[in-house]
């Protein structure tokens, strides 16, 4: 068990860094106890992971070339899962419908954004924005968190009913959405302490604290926020006080990203 993910009801997907581009997946269980997931080869490494159903979507770097792999809690770690071929950045709707970023270059941003649906049929969408993050909200409802070709950070409506692109500013740096529907993110500012700004999904109610705490992922119901800060350390920010309590550090490395899921939704593997 690692004491620092004992206050985290529930269950825990997460990539940690050992460095740049070098890190593993791991799955913390409902009864607190972590399991490595990945073993990649030295100087690269898996770094992003979402459920898909029971299954994992994760972004593994193999030959030093970023690609998504389709993945069970009980496929070996050292075993390559089914590839899905080159992408970063995925999530899943609730329905299953994967989407992701495609790597590509033309005028030295991401290009594409691909929606694959059931089956194999896939929908590709150019964007004018460089896409950092993508965000499910509901169904049919795709957002994006994407950096405009004038240098704003802004969330932007990809699918589902359109509203204009909300602005964070320059500034902004990780971004988390909560099932609920409410936003928080990190920023930093020259010559100033650096925050994060907890806000509704339409950039109202926003409310700015002061802290060197990045956020990663909401607890299932809302209440609370999981983030990083100083390295190893973890910690948990009420979104209501900007508070934060700390767990202790990770002795797998840095936080590189999480998903937080309710006890029972997933569970470990029992043995064979």
């Amino acid at each position: 068990m690692w004491e620092a993910l004992l206050g985290i009801t529930g269950s825990l997907l997460f990539g940690c860094a050992t460095g740049p581009a070098t890190g593993e997946l791991y799955f913390k269980d409902d009864a607190g106890h972590v399991h490595q997931l990945t073993v990649t080869e030295p100087k690269q490494g898996a770094s992003d992971a979402v459920w898909q159903g029971h299954r994992i979507v994760a972004v593994v770097d193999r030959g030093f070339q970023n690609g998504l792999e389709l993945r069970d809690l009980s496929t070996p770690p050292a075993d390559v899962g089914r590839r899905l071929g080159e992408g970063v950045s995925p999530a899943v709707s609730p329905s299953g419908t994967l989407a992701y970023v495609r790597v590509g270059e033309r005028k030295g941003r991401l290009v594409d954004l691909v929606v694959r649906r059931r089956g194999d049929h896939k929908r590709v969408v150019g964007v004018r924005h460089t896409v950092w993050d993508l965000f499910w909200v509901t169904r049919r409802r795709l957002i994006a968190y994407a950096e405009t070709r004038w240098g704003r950070n802004e969330l932007v409506v990809i699918t589902g009913r359109r509203q204009r692109p909300v602005s964070l500013g320059r500034r902004a740096r990780l971004v988390a959405i909560s099932k609920q529907g409410r936003v928080v993110y990190s920023y930093s500012r020259p010559r100033h302490r650096a925050g994060f700004t907890v806000m509704r999904l339409d950039g109202s109610h926003r409310r700015r604290f002061n802290g060197e705490w990045a956020p990663f992922a909401w607890s299932p119901n809302g209440h609370r926020i999981l983030a990083s800060s100083a390295g190893r350390t973890v910690g948990l920010i009420n979104p209501r006080t900007g508070k934060v309590r700390p767990l202790g550090k990770l002795p797998c490395g840095y936080l590189a990203s999480a998903v937080w899921t309710r006890p029972g939704e997933h569970v470990w593997p029992p043995p064979r």
